[in-house]
């Protein structure tokens, strides 16, 4: 029994389910071994979501295949798992074909909430490993209603495979639509892999549109199977609010007030988009790949935004881009139509989308930039984000993490208007930092005192005069900094990728940091920040910063709501100075405020 509880309140069913819904699984799993009534009340929040991805599942799924008598005993052992708790199951995600079998099998799984398909193609490469003769197809043919009996009426194209795969395909497939059509009364949230349209083939996506119309109480549909009519389904579904995947080309007038949610897969032309933010009036948040060029030649494509669009505006709050090669013109028009939106999401923030972005979106609150792994490669954007600061009064969430400021420009830049900004991450570069020389000398000076003796050489008064100047810019860089006196979220940097040309034998020459970013010692200004009363995390990986204990000290006292931070977890080779630093500062802090979660790292 957990310390602190005692037996009275240990046994209130009500106040068990309350904790146990604050515990993650493999906590919550040893708890309800505790006692029959810890296991009956916690079991159907154990229960309550199935991902065949999480924890040992993988493993066991992938041993079931196996003819041994331990596969034979591992198989038992999950029927008789989900025959037991199936009932309980409400958020059901696969990728593996036995939890398909099993789940419309076992009798219980009838009250799903959500049912969501993954890549199907994971436990496909497993399989493949195993020998093993596949399911047998009609010993599911009996209890098939019709509508699904004509779902997977076509065999899959995949002629290459073996006879025993392709039965094993047509049995997933089939219990799948099975496991669909058992739960069409309580389904609230569906997603169909494109997947599962390798395991054998619609006779026609007309049948896919009848299918999903059964759902009658959905809300939430990604569909990246098959295209699907859109007017179809949201006809005959007028609780859908979410809508995911492509549909087919659509031309229809007809307008649905209930969806909220859109996200099409795809790239979009200005006419189409507004086309679509016509038909759903009502949409919060539509996503899609990018702004293309229109293929239309009409001659009003050829006039002035300004003419276009004079009495053109729609209350779409949010939109997300996932690519970053839309071009100037159709961008422009298309954010023109959009002077509500408060939150956007991007691939790239490059100057002319910055630019448009503070013409036409006054009312700005949020803006992430996506986090991609080949930014390097292609070169971050730099200095973007000086003119949404400078041009978004409203903004409270700048999030471009990869996104270069120059120390130079940061300083040159007009008063920034977003006084309300809550999270700043960015990369601040270009601040003047000293050679190793040139501290090395200061040291010298430092402990012979002679830093004021005027038989000084050349050489130390460069020194000294360079470290002024350091100093000092690190120190108004730090002051405009702590002018963002509601900020919640502060990151600094980001770190640097390692090379994918460098050997395992040469993870010695990787270094993690960007040489020419901000030291955060007390001496280049850090404590101007306890302005800064409100931060919660405060991140600084990727950094060449000179942070020691006396910071630390500072850190603890002068930012109270502190509970994250990010950049003393190792990120480079163990044995580097740099890092055994981080080490010995992560303990150091863990001793001063062991609640506060260090994050980041490998």
């Amino acid at each position: 029994m957990p310390q602190g509880i005692g037996p009275s309140l240990a046994s209130v069913p009500e106040l068990l389910e309350l904790i146990g819904r604050h515990l993650d699984l493999p906590d919550l799993a040893r708890c309800s071994l505790t006692c029959r009534l810890w296991h009956h009340t916690l079991s159907p929040l154990l229960w309550e979501t199935f991902d065949d991805s999480l924890y040992n599942w993988p493993r066991i799924m992938l041993a079931l295949y196996s003819e041994t008598d331990t596969g034979r005993r591992q198989k038992a052992w999950v029927d008789a798992l989900f025959s037991k708790y199936g009932h309980h199951i409400r958020t059901l995600r696969v990728r593996r074909y036995y939890t398909v079998l099993v789940a419309s099998e076992c009798g219980g799984c009838t009250r799903l909430v959500s049912l969501q398909s993954f890549d199907f193609a994971e436990g496909l490469t497993a399989v493949s490993k195993k020998s093993g003769s596949g399911w047998c197809l009609e010993s599911t043919k009996a209890v098939i209603p019709t509508i699904v009996e004509n779902a997977i009426g076509v065999q899959s194209s995949r002629d290459w495979r073996s006879k025993a795969a392709k039965d094993r395909d047509m049995t997933t497939a089939r219990r799948f639509w099975m496991l669909l059509y058992l739960n069409s009364s309580t389904l609230r949230s569906v997603r169909l892999d494109k997947s599962l349209g390798n395991l054998c083939t619609l006779p026609s996506f007309d049948l896919l549109d009848k299918i999903l119309s059964g759902l009658q109480n959905l809300e939430t549909l990604s569909n990246t199977m098959y295209p699907m009519d859109a007017d179809v389904v949201l006809q005959q579904i007028p609780s859908l609010r979410s809508i995911t995947g492509c549909p087919k080309r659509d031309t229809s007038s007809v307008a649905f007030n209930n969806v909220r949610f859109f996200d099409v897969s795809t790239g979009m032309d200005p006419s189409t988009f507004r086309h679509y933010l016509t038909k759903f009036p009502n949409l919060n948040c539509l996503c899609l790949e990018r702004i293309v060029e229109s293929l239309s030649t009409h001659p009003q494509q050829q006039q002035p935004i300004a003419v276009q669009d004079n009495n053109v505006s729609f209350q779409l709050s949010e939109i997300r881009f996932t690519l970053d090669d839309s071009t100037d013109n159709p961008t422009r028009l298309v954010f023109s139509y959009l002077p509500h939106l408060r939150h956007i999401t991007l691939k790239r923030l490059r100057g002319y989308i910055a630019h448009i972005i503070v013409t036409y979106c006054r009312e700005l609150e949020t803006f992430r930039q996506l986090e991609n792994e080949d930014v390097f490669l292609t070169g971050p954007t730099t200095d973007t984000a000086l003119i949404l600061l400078q041009g978004c009064p409203k903004l409270k969430v700048l999030d471009v993490y990869q996104s270069q400021v120059r120390a130079e420009s940061l300083l040159a830049s007009p008063p920034w208007v977003c006084e309300k900004l809550e999270t700043l991450r960015c990369m601040i570069t270009g601040v003047s930092r000293l050679s190793t020389q040139d501290m090395k000398t200061l040291n010298d000076l430092s402990v012979s005192g002679s830093s004021r003796n005027v038989f000084l050489t050349k050489q130390d008064r460069n020194a000294l005069k360079t470290g002024r100047e350091t100093m000092g810019q690190q120190q108004r860089i730090l002051e405009r900094l702590a002018n963002l006196t509601h900020l919640k979220v502060l990151e600094l940097a980001s770190k640097r990728p390692k090379d994918n040309r460098l050997r395992p034998d040469e993870d010695h020459l990787y270094v993690d940091h960007f040489s020419d970013t901000l030291e955060l010692t007390l001496a280049s200004g850090l404590g101007q920040l306890a302005a800064l009363k409100g931060l919660e995390m405060f991140g600084f990986e990727g950094c060449n910063h000179e942070i020691d204990r006396p910071e630390l000290d500072w850190i603890v006292k002068s930012w109270p709501r502190l509970r994250a931070m990010r950049g003393l977890r190792q990120t480079g080779v163990l044995t580097s100075r740099f890092e055994m630093r981080k080490t010995e500062l992560r303990a150091y802090m863990q001793q001063l405020r062991p609640d506060i979660q260090q994050q980041g790292g490998k």
